[in-house]
């Protein structure tokens, strides 16, 4: 069977409703993404989750605030011409509690909030496990991770980083400035960082969170028409990913599945976020091999992409680094922005995904039996 866009368009209109993951359309939308699995002939899986809508924020909110505090007592120390010990143990104090936070946020449960719950949607091939390989294609029911594109935060990222280095050259010279210039510094930097707060931490959408119905509609139709003969050779896996506004606790949960031992397998993650909503698809990938191969893909089929590769980007991601490997094809913002899904990028969408796939699972040739062998390429299937 061929993709067919206009089936896809269809889904992603269905799908024009309240998604929000606390509100009863996300659970209606994992069962329409799980009757449309069903019936395309796949095992369906429902795996709950829950995290908090407020996770994300307190979680910047707090590395970055002590961080500024780190600052402020720095300052303070420099103005008053107080050893120089104790003014590095401040800096030093300052970057270790923005990791600390960064990375062991989970200690702090008690900012966690309230919980909620929704679910991922998991439809695999029956039999499918004995493939030696596994490629997943993944959506979000609620909205994605965007592609941060804040020219603001850009900016005041860029200059909170200039005047921390400058900082710290203020703490190595030997010479003193009047007690006013660190004052000015300071009331500086504490401008730039509410600046860069109020523009790192996103508002919750409105009442209606369809951002990514495109790409679900993507992801149902391309499940239904996933090429059968590659079976043997590769475990596709198609989710609808849950709780992308309860810090990314779809994304999460279905990361630490793909790297339980039991399931363990070669795995290619190729993630959809609006894949429909621009004339140009940013291919996003950790690994060096893995963004080469999307974008010779996207240029063996004449595709607009951008290559969006960035830290930031990354960490919008973050349960997909390197292992499994991991692809996103992020429609807006790269490109010209549609107001409307269109049909031909979710086409070129679609057939981008099915190569990035084909070719990769191409590298693994594990167990390929007496003239078993993948399609040369989605548009050349002979």
């Amino acid at each position: 069977m061929r993709f067919d866009a206009a089936r896809a368009l269809h889904v992603a209109e269905q799908l024009g409703f309240d998604r929000l993951p606390w509100r009863a359309g996300s659970r209606r939308a994992a069962d329409l993404v799980a009757a449309a699995f069903s019936e395309s002939g796949y095992t369906v899986e429902r795996v709950e989750v829950s995290g908090s809508p407020s996770l994300r924020n307190r979680r910047i909110a707090l590395a970055w605030l002590g961080f500024g505090a780190g600052v402020g007592v720095n300052l303070v120390l420099l103005a008053t011409d107080r050893a120089f010990l104790l003014r590095v143990l401040a800096l030093l104090a300052a970057i270790a509690w923005w990791f600390a936070v960064s990375v062991y946020f989970d200690a702090f449960k008690w900012l966690a909030g309230g919980l909620v719950r929704t679910s991922n949607v998991l439809g695999t091939r029956p039999g499918g496990f004995n493939a030696p390989v596994r490629v997943v294609f993944v959506s979000t029911l609620d909205v994605p991770p965007p592609i941060p594109r804040s020219l603001t935060r850009q900016r005041a990222t860029s200059l909170i980083s200039a005047a921390f280095v400058a900082l710290i050259g203020l703490n190595l010279v030997p010479w003193r400035f009047p007690r006013g210039f660190y004052v000015a510094f300071l009331a500086s930097f504490a401008a730039l960082l509410l600046v860069f707060l109020v523009a790192r931490i996103r508002p919750f959408p409105g009442d209606f969170g369809d951002d990514n119905r495109d790409g679900l509609g993507l992801l149902v139709e391309l499940a239904r028409t996933w090429p059968s003969d590659t079976d043997p050779l590769i475990d596709p896996w198609f989710v609808a990913a849950g709780g992308q506004l309860l810090d990314g606790e779809g994304l999460k949960d279905l990361a630490r599945r793909l790297s339980e031992p039991t399931i363990s397998k070669p795995t290619l993650v190729i993630g959809l976020w609006s894949p429909g909503r621009s004339t140009t698809v940013s291919i996003v990938a950790p690994l060096p091999d893995v963004n080469d191969l999307a974008v010779d893909a996207a240029k063996s089929l004449w595709v607009p992409y951008k290559d969006a590769m960035s830290l930031t980007v990354l960490n919008e991601i973050s349960p997909f680094g390197g292992d499994p490997a991991f692809v996103g094809l992020f429609g807006v913002p790269a490109g010209r922005s549609l107001p409307e899904v269109d049909p031909d990028a979710l086409q070129r969408a679609a057939q981008l995904a099915t190569e990035i796939a084909l070719r990769w699972a191409k590298r693994h040739p594990v167990n390929q039996g007496p003239g078993e062998s993948l399609n040369r390429s989605s548009q050349n299937p002979g």
